[in-house]
C-alpha cells in the first residue's frame, strides 16, 4: 500500500549551476519523511516550477496546497511566497496532465 503525504516544507538552495532541494513530505497519520536533491535550473523560479511538475508524477505525494517554501541563502533563511504559488501552479498543471 502506498502511503499518501502532504509536501510540508521546500528548502532551496542555489548553488553554482543546481538548485538543492529539500523536502519535508508529512504522512496521513503524522510522520514526517525527508528528501534532498539536486535540480538543476537557471534560477529559483525554474527550479520551483520543475519541482511541482516532479512532485505531481508522483502518486505518493496528494497536495502541496500548504507548502512552506523557503530559500537559504548563507546562514539565513526567507519565506519566498511567489515560488510558493510558482511550485503550486505548476503542481496543479501536472495533475490535469
Amino acid at each position: 500500500m502506498l502511503t499518501d503525504y502532504d509536501l510540508e516544507q521546500v528548502f532551496l538552495t542555489p548553488k553554482r549551476t543546481t538548485v538543492e532541494v529539500q523536502l519535508v513530505l508529512v504522512s496521513v497519520v503524522g510522520s514526517p519523511f525527508r528528501e534532498k536533491f539536486p535540480v538543476v535550473a537557471a534560477d529559483l523560479k525554474s527550479a520551483a516550477r520543475m519541482l511541482g511538475l516532479r512532485l505531481a508524477e508522483r502518486p505518493d505525494v496528494a497536495s502541496v496546497d500548504r507548502a512552506r517554501v523557503r530559500v537559504r541563502r548563507g546562514g539565513s533563511l526567507e519565506d519566498a511566497s511567489g515560488l510558493r504559488a510558482t511550485l503550486q501552479e505548476a503542481f496543479r498543471r501536472g495533475r490535469r496532465g
